[in-house]
This record gives C-alpha cells, sequence and structure tokens, in this order.
C-alpha cells in the first residue's frame, strides 16, 4: 500500500486493492504492532522483524 502513496494506483491494480480492502475491512482485522523503532534504530527492526515475525510489525517513529 505505501507505494500508491506517491503515485495514483495503475488501473491493473484495482482487483488486488479492491481484495485488499475487502479483506481488511471488518472490525474483527488487526495488525498485531509488536514495538516503534526510532529510524536510528532500523538494524534492530529489521533483524527482530526477520527473527520474530510472530511478534507483530514494527513501525518507525
Amino acid at each position: 500500500m505505501y507505494r500508491y502513496f506517491f503515485d495514483p494506483p495503475k488501473p491493473e491494480a484495482q482487483e488486488p486493492l479492491q481484495w485488499l480492502v475487502k479483506l481488511t475491512a471488518p472490525e474483527s482485522f488487526h495488525v498485531s504492532v509488536a514495538q516503534a523503532h526510532d529510524l536510528e534504530d532500523f538494524q534492530v527492526a529489521m533483524k527482530e522483524t526477520v527473527l520474530r515475525p510472530e511478534a507483530g510489525k514494527r513501525i518507525f517513529r
């Protein structure tokens, strides 16, 4: 999804995007967030993402 922050989706992207919208629409859908990291801490964030994906997504502040 982040790629569409810069350029609008192309027509061929509409079908997969609609699928994603339907998938994430229910209130029961959630994404676990493991931790927020400072940008300077990106190496730790990337390492933990690879080693412990079950812990949840890592975001940057």
